[in-house]
C-alpha cells in the first residue's frame, strides 16, 4: 500500500505518455492535507476518499492559462465530480446491504460467511445494479470523449 502523493507535472498534462512522479511522505492516507490551490506548481493527486475508493485531483492553474485551457480543466474536474458522486452513492449502498446481507445469514456476531456464501450476495448485488453500471459507463465514456476532444483542441 503507497502512502502519499502522487503529483503530475505540466508536462503530463499535454501529453498523457509522460510519467506520474510520486512523492513520499511519513504520514498516513488519512491524514494528508491537500495544498493550497493558490500554491501547487504541479497536479496534486491525494490519498483515496475512504467511500468512493477515488483519488482526488486539485488541478494546476497556469497564470498564462488560455480560454481553451480552462474549459478542459473545469470540463476535467465535471466529470471527476460526476465519477466522486455515482461511486460514494454506490459504496454506500454497497456496503449497506451487504453488511444486512451478513447479519441476515450468519447466528453468531463472532462468526463470518464464506466466500461461497458471500458469493450470493455479490452476484445478487450485480444482478441487481446491472443497468446502473450499464448507464454508467456509457455516460462515462462520452463524458471522457469530450475531455479527449476538447484537450486535442487547447
Amino acid at each position: 500500500l503507497f502512502r502519499g502523493l502522487y503529483i503530475l507535472s505540466n508536462y503530463s498534462q499535454r501529453h498523457p505518455a509522460a510519467f506520474v512522479r510520486y512523492a513520499s511522505s511519513a504520514k498516513s492516507a488519512e491524514t494528508v492535507e491537500p495544498p493550497n490551490p493558490k500554491l501547487i506548481q504541479e497536479d496534486w493527486i491525494g490519498p483515496p476518499d475512504k467511500t468512493s475508493n477515488l483519488r482526488p485531483i486539485m488541478r494546476h492553474v497556469p497564470k498564462n492559462e488560455t480560454i481553451l485551457q480552462e474549459k478542459l480543466r473545469l470540463r476535467q474536474a465535471e466529470v471527476e465530480e460526476y465519477n466522486q458522486k455515482f461511486w460514494t452513492n454506490h459504496n454506500k449502498r454497497f456496503f449497506e446491504e451487504r453488511d444486512a446481507f451478513v447479519a441476515a445469514n450468519i447466528s453468531h456476531p463472532e462468526e463470518s460467511l464464506s466466500a461461497d456464501q458471500m458469493s450470493v450476495f455479490y452476484k445478487s448485488f450485480l444482478d441487481k445494479n446491472w443497468k446502473l453500471h450499464f448507464y454508467y459507463n456509457v455516460s462515462w465514456y462520452i463524458k471522457k470523449h469530450l475531455i479527449h476532444v476538447s484537450g486535442t483542441t487547447c
